[in-house]
């Protein structure tokens, strides 16, 4: 009976985390909540890890119809992004900034967009998902 009750109290905080929290990354809901609330003339911006798997991963549960394009989220030149930023938007008012949060969060990448480097650029909604942010930014 120790040995049994000493089982339940070590597995219990692992079940616990494990059946209430959410683990996987939540690219369904991410790609949901994109389309659901953008206009026709958005465009898409998705953090990429230079293999295009975000851009996959997304482009998997995403139906809609908006332009897209990738940066790379390890760029840590505010040049750099801003050059690739430029190609992405093409008139476009409105953008949504797709970042994945792992293998690591991307400080950098986020604090071009967040703190207008080099932009005019307003955030008009953050929404946090498991291991995905999506950002709602507006030109100005």
């Amino acid at each position: 009976m120790i040995t049994l009750g000493l089982i339940v109290i070590v597995v219990t905080p692992g079940l616990y985390e494990f059946y209430i929290n959410p683990v996987r990354e939540q690219w369904r809901e991410a790609a949901k909540y994109v389309e659901y609330n953008s206009k026709f003339d958005d465009v898409i911006i998705l953090s990429d890890d230079g293999k295009g798997l975000n851009r996959s991963i997304f482009n998997w549960y995403y139906k809609g119809d908006l332009t897209e394009c990738s940066i790379n989220k390890y760029l840590s030149d505010y040049l750099a992004i801003d050059t690739e930023f430029v190609k992405c938007m093409k008139n476009a008012g409105r953008f949504w900034l797709v970042v994945r949060e792992v293998p690591r969060p991307v400080p950098f990448f986020v604090d071009f967009f967040l703190n207008n480097r080099g932009k005019n650029i307003r955030l008009l909604g953050e929404r946090k998902f498991t291991k995905i942010t999506v950002y709602l930014f507006q030109m100005t």
